[in-house]
């Protein structure tokens, strides 16, 4: 062990815009529920939204 934390692996900063990508592509031509659209993709949304602070964290954590 050199005592350094390890680098964050190339796919930390490649994932948030593939999300980004995800996310435009489901809101513009995802199939909901027609009664339960906007509740199905805040799910989606949620879910990319989290996934985005992990992403964050483990840089953070890489760049300390």
């Amino acid at each position: 062990m050199t005592g350094r934390r390890p680098s964050a692996p190339p796919s930390v900063n490649a994932f948030p815009p593939l999300l980004d990508r995800l996310q435009a592509l489901a809101t513009e031509h995802g199939r909901f529920d027609p009664d339960r659209r906007p509740e199905q993709l805040a799910d989606l949304v949620a879910v990319a939204d989290r996934a985005r602070a992990v992403c964050r964290d483990v840089l953070a954590v890489a760049e300390n």
